[in-house]
């Protein structure tokens, strides 16, 4: 089989591209790192609220990303394939084909999007050279459904992904003793966030620094007099925010442009400098443009619709 179109990145950018390719009778294929659909939406904030999205006052992440999937399994003659745990390891273009080799399969495809967003996520590990951690039993770097219920819990960091997560456990009534610990003495949260956790009664502990983790105890000290204080907990949900692991794809195009950052160079089509393949998301940049899961999905718009063109052009010639 040749593909119409192979598209690198199963987050919602990804995801709608294949939808808008099976709705423009494109045969396509989804290729997908890790084990699941719905990138960072899925993986980071499954259980929080998106509110900037059309038609929705809001929508869980998850709920968002099983909308997305339901319509891309939509049954259809261009149904999309989908690939995941697979790695792609070189891309090359023969006869105006690309040929590209996972880690268990090759696919011949007349076009390419990359989808890539930032990279894989890794949350941000505790340093165990500087905090002295006697039980790593119950720290967790990512939210999950149920886990913390019911739970003393301590959350680590002073941004907005801290204060959104302690502001679900209290008002869905999940947990009643949430506290924030912070470096600093100012958070980095926006103050509508930060105002919702004094409402709902988080306790913060500011400028202090973890000397150690021992089970089901935290060990303070106040960052201006060194005075030293203890913090129970149940679990610890850590928030020091992520480092995005680029793989390799940016690196199997040694002729793409890419800018300062790394990001790659596109036109208003999505269009990279190599014909064939298109870019969208947060692997791209250009003027004015939003990190937004909405743009995401509005580049692939733009890549679809100006890829199908291309392709029939050069099926005509």
């Amino acid at each position: 089989m040749i593909y119409d179109v192979l598209i690198i990145g199963g987050g919602p950018g990804g995801m709608y591209a294949g939808i808008l390719s099976s709705l423009r009778w494109l045969k396509s294929c989804i290729i997908e790192i890790t084990d699941s659909l719905g990138g960072q939406v899925q993986k980071l904030y499954s259980e929080k609220k998106i509110e900037d999205l059309p038609g929705f006052v809001e929508i869980k992440g998850h709920e968002f990303i099983s909308n997305l999937n339901k319509q891309l399994m939509n049954e259809s003659e261009f149904k999309p394939d989908v690939f995941l745990s697979t790695t792609i390891n070189s891309i090359k273009k023969e006869n105006n084909i690309f040929l590209v080799k996972t880690n268990n399969n090759e696919f011949k495809t007349k076009s390419i999007i990359i989808a890539i967003g930032l990279g894989i996520y890794e949350s941000i590990k505790l340093d165990d050279k500087e905090i002295n951690i006697l039980d790593k039993t119950n720290i967790h770097y990512e939210y999950s459904s149920n886990l913390f219920n019911n739970k003393k819990t301590v959350i680590l960091g002073g941004g907005d992904s801290s204060f959104d997560w302690a502001n679900h456990l209290i008002e869905n009534g999940l947990s009643n003793d949430v506290s924030i610990i912070h470096r600093r003495d100012e958070f980095r949260a926006r103050e509508n966030k930060i105002n919702k956790a004094k409402n709902n009664g988080v306790k913060f502990f500011t400028n202090k620094t973890i000397k150690e983790i021992s089970k089901n105890i935290i060990t303070i000290i106040d960052n201006n007099t060194n005075e030293v204080s203890k913090v129970e907990y149940d679990k610890i949900l850590v928030q020091y925010g992520a480092s995005f692991k680029l793989n390799d794809i940016k690196t199997l195009f040694k002729d793409m442009y890419l800018d300062h950052n790394k990001k790659l160079i596109v036109n208003l089509n999505c269009k990279t400098n190599i014909d064939g393949i298109y870019a969208i998301g947060s692997a791209i940049e250009y003027d004015s443009s939003p990190n937004m899961i909405l743009s995401s999905c509005a580049d692939a718009a733009r890549a679809i619709y100006h890829l199908r063109k291309w392709i029939k052009e050069n099926e005509s010639n």
